[in-house]
């Protein structure tokens, strides 16, 4: 289950059509390639569990995250972020909160906490 505020930014942005169908290239955890990205998608021990992945000509070059309903603390969203680097699969990770819409260099390494 996705926010209603993912929905909206994937409608935006044209990863989602306005009658809820994925543009090409827009992978779901359940979509038939998805177990080639199980890291980012169900991996527990990594922590990501990311809501879908965009990929060009099949290399991944966006990873979504929905924070749904609340907002997410700066621990979480470090740990994420730290989650997305630390898999090296596509070099953009956007986090989508109530609010707002979060993007986040997955080739640099995450601030250390202060």
């Amino acid at each position: 289950m996705t926010s209603a505020a993912f929905n909206k930014v994937l409608e935006a942005t044209g990863y989602i059509g306005a009658s809820g169908r994925s543009s090409p290239g827009l992978i779901r955890p359940g979509d038939e390639s998805a177990p080639r990205l199980r890291s980012v998608f169900a991996d527990a021990m990594v922590g990501l569990q990311a809501d879908a992945v965009f990929a060009s000509h099949n290399a991944p070059t966006s990873i979504f995250k929905d924070a749904g309903q609340a907002m997410p603390d700066d621990e979480t969203v470090r740990a994420w972020h730290e989650a997305a680097w630390n898999l090296g699969v596509a070099p953009l990770l956007w986090i989508i909160t109530p609010t707002d819409v979060r993007l986040y260099d997955c080739y640099a390494s995450p601030p250390r906490p202060s």
